[in-house]
């Protein structure tokens, strides 16, 4: 630890600071992304982005002052005063959009649906790939914009306060007069106008006033019931919803600005050269000196990293102490929520195996720490939102009884029994949404159609046009599959309305209420789970289309060391990956697609088979399976995608395998010597024969290459000093036909003679059979006795 940086509690033990990076002229802003990993400095002139605290790129931005990091999207935003950046992580341009007009900010949808920008009197709603959806005129200046975490949408004017309804209108909240600043919250606001300081709600109404005093960079945190501000130069003021003061901070320097974590448990603040970390009670726990002026700072997400920009520096810090005291608190509470919606839910086995996996993982280091609170945090928004459902039970019960047609028949004994089915309707309304997912087929198609096919050059390997061309229908039809599931939820719901109508109305014919879960609950959640599994694999589907479409031949890193087909029930295609790179690779994608229509793809689904990493040197096993349809002609193409080491997905090309007839068409077939010989007498009239002399080679590894033909079954095997007779038996995998072999190897010359006479005897249905399986079996073999130097005399 260095002597710059000042622990106070003994809690918050320990911090560390890791890392400083210089960035050439002065910083403006700073943002890092949820995980701490990518931090971007802002300048006049650039943007720095940094990857695990080193440099990776400077993108050259004249003019941009503000900045903002999408983590689920993955992009980072550049506002100038007339166009909007999006870059992804590497600093890749990815679009931007110019304005007719000036713009004064933006902000992200936290849903990830929109980016809206406003200037005086208008605001350009764009959806996530940048493209136009609709805009919007006020008759007023626009003061303030914000989205809620759910993602209601608000707006304040010089005199009034909107929320945008579903129609792309906007709504009257409340009527505001005179305001200079609004800060909002996720259930309302602070107004400042001439006079005082105004704490409104989203129902429109006045929470309370207070005579104005000099306010600064209101936020807030805790479900919006804590709100801070800066009032005059020095003091930090934390409030309750109310108004009431919790606790004030004094400085003696001037307070810059601030920022909180969302449970309210940590602010950051700077002065001059001062970066101050205060606890909840609004004591100081640690502090750092930059030794030149700070400008600006970051959380991630849960508060386990710091990172500070002064003017010409970036400075990381890992807040280990406070993060893991954030996990033990919210371990907790999660384990008191589990227990109260575990007695009302039905099927949270997972969260409960989840919760067990999350208390085994918390003692660990750092970097498995900061693992196990994402999904800490993903387990307690779950949690929260079954509980809030079971809280506002009895206040949507009567509506939910409307929809049944049974609108006040429930009697008190009921109510608690019925919650399973009201419960259950909500999961299926939940996992009904694919309006984002229909949102980014239809962005794909988009971006498909501005591809002009007579520009496009064949450089390379396979006919880019052709992808494109199987991308468009490809993913045409998966919008077809998204509506068919959009169909199924719709018709899941009518469903239920009526099973439960049934039940409900049988307890009161028989006045015996069945407390007993009814086997249409189980169908419903089955339905749900399959639905949930058929919208990832449309996704993947769709990645892979693009990924045909955008994959990168110059590939080094992964090599693709063999590759094989071989029959058995089904046909497997058997890989072998390499890791080439002198780095570990992580997040690895391999995608298969299908080029003929000799075969189906079976396994996985998707056509896509994951590796979590790979180290370097280090190689994997992988299998493909199909079912076989034709013997026309087709090939299985790969592409890989995967992460490198700064974190960038790669798309490159991975190789092409042709379908064969002894490893697609054919598969083994047991049979014992005497039905071998048997099937010989029946297939006596289509019999082919070739035969060749082998020199170079002994014997017996002539032998132990033929006796392991692919595809067929050995069903014998007569080996002496020598001669070798070598039996297989095979059947089409199309038609059932039988195939039929005998290899005969005798060593020609004395006992250490390397030169040995081979003959091959086929038997089939017909002739054409026999003599494709002669020629196939010779190929094979030549190539196999070749590769070890053999010669042919």
């Amino acid at each position: 630890m260095l002597r710059s940086t000042s622990v106070k509690q003994e809690s918050w033990k320990p911090v560390k600071l890791l890392a400083k990076q210089p960035v050439k002229d002065k910083i403006l802003s700073l943002e890092c992304d949820l995980e701490g990993k990518i931090a971007v400095a802002l300048t006049s002139t650039s943007m720095n982005i940094f990857n695990e605290r080193e440099l990776l790129n400077v993108v050259d931005i004249d003019g941009g002052y503000e900045l903002k990091i999408s983590s689920d999207l993955e992009n980072i935003f550049v506002l100038s005063s007339k166009k909007l950046f999006c870059f992804d992580y590497w600093g890749n341009l990815k679009w931007e959009y110019v304005s007719d007009g000036l713009i004064d900010d933006f902000e992200l949808d936290p849903l990830g649906k929109n980016i809206v920008m406003r200037g005086e009197k208008f605001v350009v709603f764009l959806n996530r790939f940048g493209e136009l959806e609709w805009d919007y005129n006020f008759s007023e200046y626009i003061i303030d914009m914000y989205y809620t975490t759910s993602g209601a949408f608000l707006i304040s004017t010089t005199n009034q306060i909107y929320s945008l309804i579903s129609d792309n209108k906007f709504d009257k909240i409340l009527e505001l007069p005179g305001q200079v600043n609004t800060f909002f919250s996720d259930d309302g606001g602070i107004s400042i106008n001439d006079k005082n300081l105004i704490s409104f709600s989203l129902t429109g109404h006045h929470i309370w006033q207070k005579d104005l005093v000099d306010v600064r960079h209101v936020r807030y945190s805790n479900k919006s019931f804590m709100n801070y501000y800066i009032e005059g130069d020095k003091k930090l003021v934390c409030q309750d919803r109310n108004g009431d003061e919790l606790w004030i901070y004094s400085s003696e320097d001037e307070l810059q600005n601030f920022n909180i974590v969302n449970s309210g448990m940590m602010t950051g603040l700077y002065s001059n050269n001062y970066f101050h970390v205060l606890d909840e009670n609004g004591e100081q726990a640690w502090s750092y000196y930059a030794r030149e002026k700070v400008v600006d700072f970051s959380f991630s997400s849960f508060g386990g990293d710091v990172v500070i920009a002064s003017e010409n520096k970036i400075h990381w810090f890992q807040n280990e102490g406070f993060l893991r005291n954030q996990v033990n608190l919210n371990l907790e509470s999660i384990e008191s929520l589990i227990s109260k919606v575990s007695f009302y839910e039905s099927n949270i086995g997972d969260i409960e195996d989840n919760f067990t996996l999350v208390t085994e993982q918390s003692g660990g280091n750092f970097v498995s720490l900061k693992n196990s609170f994402k999904t800490i945090a993903k387990l307690r928004t779950k949690l929260e939102h079954l509980h809030r459902r079971h809280v506002n039970y009895l206040d949507s019960l009567p509506e939910f009884m409307d929809l049944l047609s049974l609108q006040g028949a429930q009697t008190d004994e009921m109510v608690p029994l019925i919650y399973p089915y009201f419960s259950l309707y909500g999961d299926i309304k939940d996992n009904s949404n694919y309006d984002n997912l229909s949102e980014f087929a239809n962005h794909l198609l988009s971006k498909l159609e501005r591809y002009d096919l007579t520009k496009i050059k064949n450089n390379s390997i396979f006919d880019q046009k052709n992808f494109i061309r199987d991308a468009k229908k490809g993913i045409t039809d998966e919008i077809l599959n998204i509506n068919k599931l959009i169909d199924q939820s719709v018709n899941d719901l009518k469903k239920l309305e009526v099973d439960v109508n049934r039940l409900i109305i049988g307890w009161l014919e028989s006045g015996n209420v069945d407390d007993k879960l009814q086997d249409f609950f189980h169908t419903y959640s089955n339905n749900i789970a399959a639905r949930s599994l058929k919208s990832e694999v449309i996704l993947e589907k769709m990645e892979s289309h693009m990924a045909f479409v955008d994959y990168n031949t110059s590939n080094d890193s992964i090599k693709l060391q063999r590759a094989r087909f071989r029959s058995r029930k089904d046909v497997e295609l058997k890989l072998d990956l390499l890791n080439n790179s002198e780095n570990k690779l992580e997040n690895m994608n391999i995608r298969a697609k299908i080029e003929g229509k000799g075969l189906d793809l079976l396994s996985p689904p998707s056509g896509v088979i994951r590796i979590n990493h790979l180290k370097s040197g280090e190689s994997s096993p992988i299998t493909f399976s199909f079912s076989p349809k034709s013997r026309a002609n087709t090939r299985v193409i790969l592409v890989i995608q995967y992460f490198d080491t700064v974190g960038r997905k790669c798309t490159d090309w991975l190789g092409d395998i042709g379908t064969n007839f002894l490893g697609c068409y054919v598969k083994p077939l047991q049979l014992s010597e005497s039905e071998h010989e048997s099937e010989r007498l029946n297939f006596k009239d289509y019999t082919s024969h070739t035969s060749f002399n082998v020199e170079g080679l002994q014997l017996s590894k002539i032998t132990k290459i033929a006796k392991g033909m692919p595809g067929l079954h050995l069903c014998n095997l007569k080996e002496e000093d020598t001669r070798s007779i070598i039996y297989h038996s095979g059947e089409s995998s199309l038609d059932g036909s039988k195939y039929l072999s005998m290899i005969f190897l005798r060593k020609l010359g004395e006992d250490e003679s390397l030169r040995v006479a081979m003959e091959l005897i086929c038997h089939s249905n017909d002739i054409d059979n026999s003599s494709e399986l002669k020629e196939e079996m010779s190929l094979y073999l030549k190539n196999k006795l070749l590769e070890l130097n053999a010669k042919f005399v």
